[in-house]
């Protein structure tokens, strides 16, 4: 499978192992950008709450992952004979607490949660809690209505001198 169809593309299956590199590499992403804001203002970042600018930036990069996510976790679902609605709920509540926070500082300055944080975020938990198990979970075994068992190994339709 090429990094195209794993990020941009709903379709078919993943096991775990290519699921859980996605997953990094989306970390990677979100890790470097919070990287370079705390290099352009670094009390700002650790501020509570942070200052807008960077709430928006977080809103961007998010929003710039969420396709890539949700392919990832809409492929991971399938592998396990399940439709991708999970996905669709993970990547909305991820946009919708950064659209959110973007908006309106989630936080107060003493840290606590105002209430739209903790409105979006209590769901948000319980579908991390579901991604990580079924991010865990053996897939179906053998072919599924979405398509071969990604871990069976496939003939090659062009062998050598053919």
């Amino acid at each position: 499978m090429s990094l195209a169809d794993l990020f941009l593309s709903a379709r078919g299956r993943i096991a775990r192992q290519p699921f859980w590199l996605g997953m990094l590499a989306m970390l990677a992403v979100v890790l470097v950008a919070n990287g370079a804001a705390a290099l352009h203002d670094v009390k700002a970042v650790a501020a509570t709450p942070p200052p807008q600018w960077y709430r928006v930036g977080a809103f961007l990069v998010m929003a710039a992952i969420a396709w890539p996510s949700y392919a990832l976790i809409a492929k991971r679902l399938q592998d396990r004979g399940q439709r991708p609605w999970a996905a669709i709920a993970y990547s909305a509540l991820v946009l919708a607490l950064h659209a959110v926070d973007a908006i309106h500082p989630l936080e107060t300055p003493k840290g606590d949660l105002l209430w739209p944080g903790i409105a979006i975020g209590v769901p948000l938990v319980i579908v991390l809690i579901a991604l990580v198990i079924e991010g865990v979970r053996r897939g179906d075994i053998g072919p599924n209505d979405y398509g071969p068992d990604p871990l069976e190994p496939h003939p090659n339709p062009n062998p050598a001198g053919a």
